[in-house]
């Protein structure tokens, strides 16, 4: 619940009785469906207090502003093999909506594991994974988004900007027209009606978007030898690909960027490991032996980003 004074002229201090409670997620709701107090909106577009009126277009949708979105994820596998021979083959398929239909998340991976036993003392195990997909998300970082990032000391976090800080006395009817500005009526609404810095439907035209890929993938090769040489050979990659994109269209809504804007990076990582181990065992007494081991490491790893930013 937010409160604005329900009063024609500005005040220093406002009455009690003139304090009016309003609910600019329900307001936000109105205003798509051009109902409620937003009803004869359309009627009074030429109200010169409308300070972004040529950025406004009367809305008749139907629900709310968020609403529940649909969320599938789907799996399948399959596994079997011989004594020598043992396999699994999975995938997933991954459809997400947010509270908005243009928040959406969609994935697509599948997995695979093979084992091959080379006789009593040599086994080979592959493994090799891949994933891909696509979120689209519902913040502007730069412009505040209908969901608003800002630096909070050294972590970020998140308020609902439009709707946290809304302005209820410039809302359709909620204050009476002031008889002193006799060319303007106050009552039709001021502003942008209530919302802070833009209408709700200017985030729609935007693309704030990651499109990544991964790629892992593993060898692990073990031979044993009359139960007292071990040795264990692995290596791994795993390679990241990413597209992140921050788009913005040339409009009046976005007055940092009212020619369009683009900020484009694509950041690749890429590490690979290797890994030798050898250990042999030496029994010297029943209760008294020895082991001897050894071993290799080598990691290596790379990054890389494209930054590319531009204006229209």
């Amino acid at each position: 619940t937010q409160y604005y004074c329900n009063s024609a002229t500005t005040l220093a201090q406002c009455p009690e009785n003139l304090i009016t409670p309003y609910y600019m997620y329900d307001e936000a709701g109105h205003f798509l469906r051009g109902d409620g107090r937003f009803s004869d909106m359309e009627a009074n577009l030429a109200n010169p207090l409308f300070a972004h009126a040529k950025t406004l277009q009367a809305e008749h949708r139907t629900g709310d502003l968020f609403s529940n979105g649909l969320d599938q994820k789907y799996n399948m596998s399959v596994r079997g093999g011989t004594d020598q021979v043992r396999y699994y083959l999975g995938g997933t398929l991954q459809d997400q909506v947010g509270i908005v239909d243009y928040n959406t998340n969609k994935q697509r991976a599948v997995r695979a594991n093979v084992t091959v036993l080379f006789g009593p003392h040599v086994n080979v195990d592959v493994s090799t994974g891949y994933s891909q997909g696509k979120t689209e998300f519902i913040t502007v970082r730069s412009e505040g988004g209908v969901w608003h990032r800002q630096e909070c000391g050294l972590e970020r976090c998140s308020v609902w900007h439009q709707l946290v800080w809304s302005r209820g006395y410039q809302l359709p009817h909620a204050i009476p027209d002031n008889p002193a500005t006799a060319t303007k009526d106050e009552s039709l609404g001021q502003g942008f009606l209530g919302f802070q810095e833009r209408y709700p439907q200017a985030y729609e035209n935007t693309n704030i978007s990651r499109t990544f890929s991964r790629f892992t993938g593993s060898i692990t090769a073990t031979h044993t030898f009359g139960g007292w040489f071990n040795q264990k050979l692995t290596f791994g990659i795993d390679r990241g690909n990413d597209t992140d994109v921050e788009y913005l269209p040339g409009s009046a809504d976005f007055p940092r960027a009212p020619t369009g804007s683009v900020h484009y990076q694509r950041p690749n990582t890429e590490n690979v490991t290797f890994d030798y181990s050898v250990s042999a065992k030496y029994q010297l007494l029943e209760s008294l032996g020895t082991t001897t081991s050894a071993g290799a490491q080598y990691y290596y790893k790379f990054n890389e980003n494209i930054d590319n930013y531009g204006l229209g």
